[in-house]
């Protein structure tokens, strides 16, 4: 079962008044594909896959994660991966993770639920898998970055048969899911993904009514994969962050910081703080514009444990926009704020001036 799908960006307006342009984009949770770039040396070839006799065709999730992530062998092919994806921290390094595995790994429609689950080193060399791959594979990279323990979810849904499995990890007492795409989720936000917003899915909406959870530790060079206990949903629903204005400011200043690092010819300016509420330029200015970058539901999927990566995803979708970078190198003044939607709606706005 898939996911979730890239949604793309759509142009809401483009409003001139005066002397000042106003540009409006909408920018969805998850993004288009603006992903970190992986070199094809750490990429393994698909003439190098391995069958490994000794764990045969492993179709309980317990039992790959114990058999797969054992093999020294195959997890050394994960090797020069795992190292080029690996970041500052266990959050950074997840985030990566997630992002590599969105641009390169399809969700495998035609594999049955009761085909064998892939060691990791094929669900990479053949660029598909279902989620008990994508599990086992993001289990693995994060193992052999040596995080542990990492944590499995098989999860089962109130309203489908059909279960579901999702790598986790625990950052100061929480579990953040890692489920095939970006962002990674607290608890509660992934299970109103599943329950809301999870449009791109054949069975559509589904409620999660609990989990197993396996805990996959790497001791001594060996990995151990024990159930500890069980997930309900409210255990899920207690485990949701509150978006604030704080947030949302902080995320802002932190973008300025990047712009500013990036473009040294702008200055910030006080004086254009309005210009997209007035229209009217300032004496002494020749001309402004505003751009305007609307992001539904960032607020209900942002998490402060992620901050880095949300200002990273919301730059990198403003920089894809060539014009607007050129007019972040033509333009000398700038202004950059805030302002918070319905259903956790983050706009972003960029005054420019010269």
């Amino acid at each position: 079962m898939r996911g979730r799908g890239s949604i793309s960006k759509t142009l809401v307006a483009t409003l001139a008044v005066f002397l000042v342009l106003v540009l409006i984009f909408s920018n969805s949770f998850p993004a288009e594909k603006l992903r970190k770039s992986i070199s094809s040396e750490y990429l393994p070839k698909a003439k190098e896959i391995v069958s490994h006799p000794s764990c045969g065709d492993v179709h309980s999730l317990e039992r790959a994660l114990e058999c797969y992530l054992n093999d020294q062998t195959a997890m050394k092919e994960l090797g020069n991966l795992a190292l080029q994806l690996k970041g500052k921290d266990v959050a950074e390094s997840a985030w990566n993770v997630v992002e590599w595995e969105d641009s390169h790994i399809s969700y495998d429609s035609s594999k049955s639920p009761a085909s064998p689950i892939q060691r990791p080193i094929e669900t990479v060399q053949r660029g598909r898998g279902i989620c008990v791959d994508y599990a086992v594979l993001t289990a693995a990279l994060l193992i052999e970055m040596n995080y542990s323990p990492v944590y499995v979810l098989d999860i089962n849904f109130s309203n489908s048969p059909t279960g579901h499995a999702a790598t986790a990890i625990r950052i100061n007492g929480t579990y953040f899911v890692l489920d095939q795409h970006p962002p990674v989720m607290d608890l509660g936000t992934y299970w109103k993904y599943w329950a809301y917003w999870n449009n791109g899915s054949p069975r559509g909406n589904l409620e999660i009514s609990g989990a197993v959870v396996y805990e996959v530790k790497k001791v001594d060079g060996s990995v151990t994969v024990r159930s500890v206990g069980k997930l309900t949903a409210q255990d899920f629903l207690s485990e949701d962050y509150s978006f604030t204005a704080d947030d949302a400011h902080r995320v802002v200043v932190d973008l300025l910081a990047v712009l500013l690092k990036r473009h040294p010819n702008l200055h910030l300016d006080r004086k254009i703080s309005n210009l997209d509420e007035s229209k009217i330029l300032p004496p002494g200015y020749s001309s402004g514009k505003t751009w305007m970058f609307s992001f539904p539901l960032f607020g209900e999927y942002y998490n402060p444990v992620f901050h880095r990566e949300f200002v990273d995803y919301v730059y990198r979708n403003i920089a894809s926009k060539p014009s607007l970078v050129e007019d972040l190198k033509s333009y000398s003044h700038v202004w950059v704020k805030d302002k918070l939607g319905e259903n956790g709606k983050l706009v972003v706005i960029i005054n420019l001036a010269k």
